[in-house]
Protein backbone atom coordinates (compact mmCIF):
# COMPACT_ATOMS: atom_id res chain seq x y z
CA UNK A 1 0.00 0.00 0.00
CA UNK A 2 1.28 3.45 -0.84
CA UNK A 3 1.99 5.96 1.93
CA UNK A 4 -0.50 8.34 0.35
CA UNK A 5 -3.31 5.79 0.66
CA UNK A 6 -2.40 5.06 4.30
CA UNK A 7 -2.46 8.73 5.23
CA UNK A 8 -5.65 9.50 3.32
CA UNK A 9 -7.41 6.57 5.00
CA UNK A 10 -6.48 7.60 8.53
CA UNK A 11 -6.03 11.40 8.59
CA UNK A 12 -8.75 14.02 8.29
CA UNK A 13 -8.48 16.71 5.67
CA UNK A 14 -7.76 20.08 7.27
CA UNK A 15 -8.34 23.27 5.34
CA UNK A 16 -7.61 26.69 6.79
CA UNK A 17 -10.41 28.94 5.68
CA UNK A 18 -9.15 32.32 6.92
CA UNK A 19 -5.95 33.78 8.37
CA UNK A 20 -5.49 36.81 10.57
CA UNK A 21 -2.56 38.36 12.41
CA UNK A 22 -1.61 36.29 15.46
CA UNK A 23 -2.81 32.95 14.07
CA UNK A 24 -0.50 30.04 14.91
CA UNK A 25 0.23 27.37 12.35
CA UNK A 26 2.58 24.53 11.51
CA UNK A 27 4.16 24.35 8.08
CA UNK A 28 5.75 21.54 6.14
CA UNK A 29 8.37 22.49 3.61
CA UNK A 30 10.23 20.09 1.30
CA UNK A 31 13.89 19.59 2.27
CA UNK A 32 15.28 18.36 -1.02
CA UNK A 33 14.69 18.16 -4.75
CA UNK A 34 12.60 14.99 -4.61
CA UNK A 35 10.10 16.52 -2.18
CA UNK A 36 9.71 13.26 -0.26
CA UNK A 37 11.06 14.64 3.03
CA UNK A 38 9.83 17.76 4.79
CA UNK A 39 10.94 20.06 7.59
CA UNK A 40 8.47 21.11 10.27
CA UNK A 41 8.14 24.78 11.18
CA UNK A 42 5.81 26.43 13.62
CA UNK A 43 4.86 30.00 12.99
CA UNK A 44 2.66 32.97 13.60
CA UNK A 45 1.06 35.29 11.05
CA UNK A 46 2.53 38.78 11.50
CA UNK A 47 1.01 40.66 8.53
CA UNK A 48 -1.45 40.23 5.70
CA UNK A 49 -1.33 42.45 2.60
CA UNK A 50 -3.84 42.69 -0.23
CA UNK A 51 -3.47 45.07 -3.17
CA UNK A 52 -6.72 43.95 -4.79
CA UNK A 53 -4.88 42.02 -7.46
CA UNK A 54 -2.13 40.45 -5.31
CA UNK A 55 -2.06 39.09 -1.78
CA UNK A 56 0.87 38.50 0.58
CA UNK A 57 1.31 36.93 3.98
CA UNK A 58 4.24 37.64 6.27
CA UNK A 59 5.04 35.13 8.99
CA UNK A 60 7.63 34.56 11.65
CA UNK A 61 8.42 30.89 11.70
CA UNK A 62 10.50 28.84 14.09
CA UNK A 63 12.45 25.67 13.49
CA UNK A 64 13.82 23.36 16.15
CA UNK A 65 17.27 22.10 15.27
CA UNK A 66 18.88 19.81 17.84
CA UNK A 67 18.74 21.89 21.02
CA UNK A 68 18.36 25.30 19.44
CA UNK A 69 15.54 27.28 17.90
CA UNK A 70 16.02 29.28 14.73
CA UNK A 71 13.60 32.06 13.79
CA UNK A 72 13.09 33.71 10.43
CA UNK A 73 10.65 36.09 8.82
CA UNK A 74 9.20 34.89 5.53
CA UNK A 75 6.84 36.59 3.09
CA UNK A 76 4.77 34.49 0.70
CA UNK A 77 2.75 35.78 -2.22
CA UNK A 78 -0.54 34.47 -3.54
CA UNK A 79 1.24 32.34 -6.15
CA UNK A 80 3.33 30.41 -3.57
CA UNK A 81 2.00 27.00 -2.66
CA UNK A 82 2.51 26.58 1.08
CA UNK A 83 1.45 23.67 3.25
CA UNK A 84 0.18 25.08 6.53
CA UNK A 85 -2.01 23.49 9.16
CA UNK A 86 -3.62 24.81 12.35
CA UNK A 87 -1.52 24.64 15.53
CA UNK A 88 -2.42 25.28 19.13
CA UNK A 89 -0.30 27.19 21.62
CA UNK A 90 -0.12 24.01 23.76
CA UNK A 91 1.19 22.01 20.79
CA UNK A 92 3.87 24.64 20.09
CA UNK A 93 4.89 24.72 23.74
CA UNK A 94 5.21 20.92 23.88
CA UNK A 95 7.26 20.86 20.65
CA UNK A 96 9.79 23.49 21.77
CA UNK A 97 9.84 22.89 25.54
CA UNK A 98 12.92 20.62 25.68
CA UNK A 99 14.92 22.98 23.46
CA UNK A 100 13.96 25.93 25.66
CA UNK A 101 15.21 24.11 28.77
CA UNK A 102 18.58 23.46 27.12
CA UNK A 103 18.83 27.03 25.84
CA UNK A 104 18.04 28.43 29.31
CA UNK A 105 20.71 26.18 30.84
CA UNK A 106 23.24 27.28 28.20
CA UNK A 107 22.39 30.95 28.83
CA UNK A 108 22.90 30.53 32.60
CA UNK A 109 26.25 28.82 31.99
CA UNK A 110 27.29 31.59 29.59
CA UNK A 111 26.29 34.21 32.19
CA UNK A 112 28.38 32.42 34.82
CA UNK A 113 31.34 32.14 32.44
CA UNK A 114 31.02 35.82 31.56
CA UNK A 115 30.87 36.78 35.26
CA UNK A 116 34.04 34.74 35.91
CA UNK A 117 35.82 36.44 33.00
CA UNK A 118 34.75 39.90 34.18
CA UNK A 119 36.08 39.16 37.69
CA UNK A 120 39.34 37.77 36.29
CA UNK A 121 39.75 40.88 34.11
CA UNK A 122 39.06 43.20 37.04
CA UNK A 123 41.58 41.37 39.23
CA UNK A 124 44.18 41.35 36.45
CA UNK A 125 43.76 45.10 35.95
CA UNK A 126 44.19 45.70 39.68
CA UNK A 127 47.32 43.56 39.68
CA UNK A 128 48.81 45.22 36.60
CA UNK A 129 48.08 48.76 37.84
CA UNK A 130 49.68 47.99 41.17
CA UNK A 131 46.52 48.33 43.28
CA UNK A 132 46.72 44.70 44.34
CA UNK A 133 50.44 44.93 44.98
CA UNK A 134 49.83 47.68 47.54
CA UNK A 135 48.06 45.05 49.63
CA UNK A 136 50.69 42.37 49.02
CA UNK A 137 53.29 41.56 51.60
CA UNK A 138 56.11 39.11 51.85
CA UNK A 139 55.37 35.90 53.69
CA UNK A 140 57.33 35.40 56.89
CA UNK A 141 59.81 32.52 56.77
CA UNK A 142 62.88 31.03 58.37
CA UNK A 143 65.68 29.82 56.20
CA UNK A 144 67.86 26.96 57.44
CA UNK A 145 70.09 24.29 55.99
CA UNK A 146 69.00 20.68 55.61
CA UNK A 147 71.32 19.66 58.48
CA UNK A 148 69.74 22.22 60.81
CA UNK A 149 66.26 21.01 59.81
CA UNK A 150 67.19 17.36 60.41
CA UNK A 151 68.64 18.27 63.83
CA UNK A 152 65.43 20.10 64.73
CA UNK A 153 63.32 17.05 63.78
CA UNK A 154 65.57 14.77 65.86
CA UNK A 155 65.22 17.06 68.85
CA UNK A 156 61.41 16.96 68.57
CA UNK A 157 61.44 13.17 68.32
CA UNK A 158 63.53 12.93 71.52
CA UNK A 159 61.14 15.28 73.31
CA UNK A 160 58.19 13.12 72.30
CA UNK A 161 59.93 9.94 73.44
CA UNK A 162 60.67 11.48 76.83
CA UNK A 163 57.08 12.62 77.20
CA UNK A 164 55.81 9.14 76.32
CA UNK A 165 58.02 7.61 79.05
CA UNK A 166 56.38 9.74 81.72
Amino acid sequence: METKNLIQASANVVRITALKEGDCFKQLEPTGYSGGEHKMFYGVVTSLFNTGSRAFIQVTRYEKSYNSIRAEIKTFDDKTDINIFPATVEEIKAFFEDALVVIERDVEKAKSDLHDKIEALKNAKLFVTGETSKKLQAVSFIEMSQAEYDAQIEARKKQLEEMNKI
